[in-house]
């Protein structure tokens, strides 16, 4: 959506700019896709540096001239959890570090500042509570940890947002990798954070967006009613195009589901009505594309 409305305003009459309009869009999903995939590897690697800085901190406190009972037992269970093992034990994931100079682009006065502000939750402070092992307990305090304090962080929001220009855009998907990860760590791939399959449904939306916008418009237009076409909001036509090239042109994607999504998206990125009008047009659209036998859907292989 985003990228067809960045490329709204590049007018194209002949083929070879048609063309050029797919290809650039095309791209543009692609490095956007790529750059949510490092958004998440660097997430991970941001908590398993602020994990493994218990060790550090407990070094560092134990070394003061006059440490206190508290500095002399800094518990460092985090450092050595399952979480950090598999990470660092990940080829996959080392690599994307490596590559994309995560440890560079990663302040460690961050890390610290973000690793103070753990010990001092009162999560941390039951963590700590519970016996070394406790693989439940460790998954639960990262789950806290990302819930609470990045994703409610004001400085690692900044930190992100610097770095990523779609964080805000990413951010749910991101608390749905992180689940998936937190559920299953050892058998994760970051090979494939964004299947074949997503990564050509994406392209494949861009190019029919693109070539059937005229045909799409015809089914459009009869169902605005008292609108002008031309007044429409764009990221609402943008919205309808998207939604009539997935009934007609994507057999596997149940039409309830194309306006569902259609419908999320418009009230998050278009105006206070544009829900409900989105909803209302598409569903005519559906009916009378159902009642001209035009609606040719398939039920996808489990």
């Amino acid at each position: 959506m985003q990228n067809l409305y960045a490329l709204e305003a590049l007018k194209t009459s002949d083929e070879v700019g048609q063309k050029r309009k797919i290809n650039t869009a095309q791209q543009h999903v692609e490095k956007d896709l790529n750059d949510s995939i490092l958004a998440f590897v660097h997430l991970l690697y941001i908590m398993q540096e602020i994990a493994g800085y218990a060790d550090k901190d407990a070094r560092q406190r134990a070394a003061k001239r006059l440490p206190t009972e508290q500095d002399l037992h800094v518990d460092t269970k985090l450092a050595h959890s399952q979480f950090v093992k598999t990470l660092k034990e990940n080829d996959n994931f080392q690599i994307r570090v490596k590559d994309a100079l995560l440890e560079k682009r990663t302040d460690r006065e961050f890390i610290k500042l973000l690793y103070g502000r753990l010990i001092k939750t009162e999560a941390y402070e039951n963590y700590v509570a519970t016996e070394k092992g406790n693989k439940k307990a460790d998954i639960e305090i990262l789950k806290e940890f990302f819930a609470v304090l990045l994703f409610d962080d004001e400085d690692f929001e900044q930190f992100m947002d610097d770095l990523y220009l779609q964080w805000q855009d990413d951010i749910s998907m991101m608390e749905i990798l992180i689940s998936n990860f937190l559920k299953k760590p050892k058998n994760f791939n970051f090979r494939s954070l964004v299947s074949h399959e997503k990564r050509e449904y994406a392209t494949e939306l861009i190019r029919t967006v693109i070539e059937k916008k005229d045909y799409c418009r015809e089914w459009i237009k009869p169902r605005l009613k008292n609108w002008d076409p031309d007044r429409v909001a764009i990221i609402d036509m943008l919205l309808l195009h998207m939604g009539v090239c997935e009934f007609l042109y994507f057999p596997t994607i149940p039409p309830r589901v194309t306006i569902n999504e259609y419908i999320d998206l418009a009230k998050e990125y278009s105006t206070e009505q544009s829900g409900q009008f989105i909803n209302g047009v598409l569903d005519n659209i559906l009916k009378k594309l159902k009642n001209e036998g035009k609606l040719n859907k398939v039920e996808r292989a489990h």
